[in-house]
C-alpha cells in the first residue's frame, strides 16, 4: 500500500489531497484491516475480564453451588476481591 495518505493524516496539516481510486480502496482496507485486529485484541481482552459469580451462574444456567463443587473439583479457579468472587471465561472453556 501507498503510504503517503497515512503519512499525510498523521502529519497533522490542513491540506487537499487528489487520490486515485484504487489508492483510496487500499487505504479503506488497511483502516478496516486495523480496526480488525483492534476488535480481536479487544475480544480477547474481554474474554479475560473478570466477572461476578452472579453472571456465571445466569450465563451458564448453574448453581451457585455448582460454581463452589467446580472450585472444590479444582476445575475452576476463582479470583477473590474484596470478599466478592469473580471468574474469567478462559476458566470456563471446558464447560462450554
Amino acid at each position: 500500500m501507498d503510504n503517503r495518505i497515512i503519512n499525510a493524516l498523521e502529519s497533522g496539516a490542513d491540506m487537499v489531497a487528489m487520490v486515485t481510486a484504487s489508492q483510496l480502496r487500499d487505504f479503506a482496507e488497511y483502516v478496516m484491516t486495523k480496526q480488525r485486529e483492534q476488535d480481536a485484541r479487544e475480544n480477547l481482552a474481554d474474554r479475560e475480564e473478570l466477572r461476578p459469580l452472579e453472571y456465571w451462574v445466569d450465563k451458564l444456567n448453574v448453581n451457585r453451588s455448582t460454581l463452589w463443587r467446580w472450585e472444590q473439583q479444582g476445575k475452576v479457579t476463582p479470583t477473590r476481591l474484596g470478599g466478592r468472587v469473580y471468574y474469567k471465561a478462559s476458566d470456563f472453556q471446558h464447560k462450554n
